[in-house]
């Protein structure tokens, strides 16, 4: 996000216009992890695996449906490709990190 409001030469401070960007994600990720039971703690293999992938896919997805609400008009294709892949790669990340520790625990 960094990266592209520095392309994009966005003017204002750049803490508010991040929180702009992310919080609705951020609304949606955790909303759906909420509800699919994803930020308990790990359980064994597939169903781990199934609360992760509903979480991504219905937190990115309700999060881009509450930007759109708040700007009021949809995204460019692009970014909708770029938010899926960027939020899928940094969940895994985050995610295998938290099976990880559960599993030391």
């Amino acid at each position: 996000s960094a990266g592209g409001m520095a392309f994009h030469r966005v003017a204002g401070s750049p803490v508010l216009e991040f929180a702009r960007i992310a919080l609705p994600f951020f609304a949606g990720y955790f909303l759906v992890a909420w509800v699919t039971q994803a930020l308990r703690r790990p359980p064994s293999g597939w169903r781990f695996a199934a609360c992760s992938v509903l979480a991504w896919l219905g937190g990115t997805g309700l999060g881009m449906a509450l930007r759109v609400a708040l700007q009021g008009r949809p995204p460019l294709p692009i970014f909708v490709q770029i938010t899926f892949l960027f939020l899928g790669v940094g969940l895994l990340a985050w995610r295998a990190l938290y099976w990880w520790v559960g599993k030391r625990l």
